[in-house]
């Protein structure tokens, strides 16, 4: 079926596109150029825009930044956004044989890139003012996670919840890193 809807298929029929993407032939680079930096710009561009429209939310406050410094926090964004999916998938491809899986940094990658699938679009509701909450919808990324794991990892079903478990702690950890440094390298004016 391709990558056309793919987004749209793991989010509704994860069972079956994780089937169909573990056996499918592709690269790091592949699910990069069609899949991971597309999709990774719905939550930079709709922060970037948020921030200009409605200001930038810092500790529960709205702050008005400049243009340069929103664009600064939309590039931080997304470049830390690449940098985070690969540093996943180094994660998952770690613990794979801790957990009876299969050791393969490729099938890594397609768990991390794919399932951070719901995040990324949940990144759309950066745009609403007040709308922040609306992101939580971007937790389904964890299931999504936890679901990738067994047909393309190739991850026991006995052995499958604590590879997630870990797995989810550390998307969750390298978003929060990911947010904390955007917010650590804005300028002062900007803070």
């Amino acid at each position: 079926m391709g990558q056309r809807y793919r987004w749209l298929r793991i989010l509704l029929q994860p069972g079956a596109e994780w089937n169909a993407i573990a056996g499918e032939f592709t690269t790091v680079g592949g699910i990069y150029r069609s899949y991971v930096l597309p999709l990774a710009l719905v939550p930079a561009l709709s922060q970037t825009l948020g921030n200009l429209a409605w200001g930038m939310p810092v500790l529960g406050q709205r702050i008005k930044v400049p243009l340069v410094t929103a664009l600064q926090a939309g590039v931080a964004h997304y470049l830390l956004g690449l940098v985070a999916v690969f540093v996943l998938a180094l994660i998952i491809n770690a613990l794979a044989e801790t957990f009876g899986g299969s050791n393969n940094q490729v099938q890594a990658f397609k768990v991390a890139a794919y399932g951070a699938t719901a995040a990324w679009l949940a990144g759309v509701f950066a745009l609403v003012p007040g709308g922040g909450w609306l992101q939580l919808l971007g937790l389904y990324t964890l299931y999504l996670l936890y679901a990738g794991l067994p047909p393309v990892m190739k991850v026991p079903s006995d052995r499958v919840i604590g590879y997630g478990v870990l797995t989810g702690v550390a998307a969750i950890v390298l978003h929060l890193v990911s947010r904390a440094v955007v917010i650590a390298f804005l300028p002062p004016g900007g803070r």
